[in-house]
């Protein structure tokens, strides 16, 4: 959390006013389970009210499963940095997973590699993504990740159509 807080700030300062919701995380253990049971109605709130949202790794996985997908244990953990390619470009990412998201997604466009599903992104929807990958951690200052940069301008524009 600490870097995508980091990458955030180097982006927008102002992203803690913003009207947005993002669910990151990992699979730590014990608190998952509770993690995605409080974290499941906000999500599904956002997709109600256009509220912008942005699942990173098990936000993804909790996205997932609220469109009435399944989180599967991978065979092998699923670390490193690989190529993915989506709407936001081709860039190499930063995975540290030992699950995905399998199903069928009709509502979403799918961006997948080797067969895994990299990103989701609702259609019909200001900005509703899940990516597997951490973002943050291939944001920088000078070169901030085209999807938190994304986020951000949405999450702002959001914001300033509450006020009005």
């Amino acid at each position: 959390v600490t870097s995508l807080v980091k990458s955030l700030d180097e982006i927008d300062l102002n992203w803690r006013i913003y009207n947005g919701l993002i669910v990151p995380g990992s699979w730590s253990g014990d608190d998952d389970e509770s993690f995605m049971e409080e974290a499941l109605p906000r999500i599904k709130e956002a997709k109600e009210t256009k509220r912008p949202f942005l699942g990173i790794c098990l936000g993804m996985q909790i996205l997932g499963v609220m469109e009435g997908g399944t989180i599967e244990k991978m065979y092998t953990k699923r670390q490193g940095i690989y190529f993915v390619k989506g709407w936001w470009g081709e860039t190499y990412e930063s995975h540290w997973h030992s699950y995905e998201v399998k199903g069928d997604f009709p509502e979403y466009e799918i961006y997948k590699t080797d067969g895994i599903i990299e990103a989701m992104r609702l259609k019909e929807h200001p900005f509703f993504v899940g990516t597997q990958f951490h973002a943050e951690y291939e944001s920088s200052k000078k070169h901030p990740h085209p999807i938190l940069k994304e986020f951000l301008e949405v999450c702002k524009h959001n914001a300033a159509g509450l006020h009005h």
